[in-house]
């Protein structure tokens, strides 16, 4: 219904903080949520709360229940549609310079990038792996919202440092919870994906070093064939693929924040300028 590629409506920071410029985050609730794709340049974490509805990622089209939790990265072709008439969705908005301030912090949760770069994209090449939150968990989190739903309005530096050390407690409890639900779904029937899950988080931890596909199997305690095999049913790409495109998107990303070319290919593990320009045309082309 919602679907259509050729329409990219964009939400920027500045629109969803156009009273508080300076502001990092913002919390809010809906209550009838029935929302056209869309994509924005900040990071958002959606968690359903009450009602059943679709969420729309890229082209894929999936039924939502209360406990679901997605994440949605910049730039991501996204929308929802409600079947419930209250359908409550909460969104935790976080804008660069929020994940900037906070990256050392970040970057110690083992599941973050799980979250906020790995799971995002498998959901869109229709591999599902986002969490659906118990209802006790669930319960607790709302009383965060909660906290959160009280200073929505207020426009201060203490308000804004209370949004903050929320938003990382919300962030924090949500890595760790990915990180027990991974662990029971490794000794389940899901252990070939979690395999690969374990190869897709040391490529992004990783990816400025050298890695091999051997490395890689090993990794996962798998034959090489097996492991290829694998890899592309879950990314629908190979290893060395999909570690180009990603230095691609780092390489990108850093050259748009001003560092030098010269620097951006050693940091992102190409092998000189001339290998990083190559890659990233085929990248933005793909794109």
């Amino acid at each position: 219904m919602y679907i259509d590629n050729n329409i990219r409506w964009l939400r920027t920071t500045e629109e969803i903080f156009p009273h508080r410029p300076l502001a990092m985050t913002l919390a809010f609730q809906t209550e009838q949520y029935n929302y056209k794709m869309h994509e924005h340049d900040f990071f958002e974490i959606n968690i359903i709360l009450e009602g059943s509805g679709y969420h729309y990622i890229e082209k894929r089209r999936l039924k939502v229940i209360p406990g679901d939790m997605f994440v949605i990265p910049p730039g991501v072709l996204h929308g929802y549609e409600n079947i419930d008439p209250i359908f409550n969705v909460f969104h935790l908005v976080a804008n660069q310079a929020f994940f900037d301030k906070y990256s050392d912090m970040l970057s110690n949760l083992r599941q973050f990038k799980l979250l906020f770069e790995i799971e995002p994209q498998l959901r869109a090449n229709e591999q599902n792996f986002y969490m659906n939150l118990e209802y006790d968990y669930l319960l607790k989190l709302k009383n965060d919202i909660a906290i959160l739903d009280e200073i929505e309005f207020e426009e201060s530096d203490e308000a804004d440092t209370v949004r903050n050390i929320m938003t990382l407690k919300i962030i924090t409890s949500l890595c760790l919870y990915a990180s027990r639900d991974l662990d029971q779904k490794s000794k389940s029937d899901q252990k070939n994906c979690f395999d690969i899950l374990m190869a897709l988080e040391y490529i992004h931890n990783n990816y400025s070093e050298k890695i091999t596909v051997e490395g890689l199997s090993e990794l996962c305690n798998v034959s090489k064939s097996t492991f290829l095999r694998k890899f592309k049913t879950m990314t629908n790409s190979t290893p060395n693929r999909y570690i180009l495109d990603y230095r691609a998107k780092k390489a990108g990303s850093l050259l748009s924040m001003g560092i030098s070319r010269t620097e951006a290919a050693q940091l992102c593990g190409f092998f000189d300028i001339s290998h990083m320009d190559r890659v990233l045309l085929k990248y933005e082309k793909k794109s």
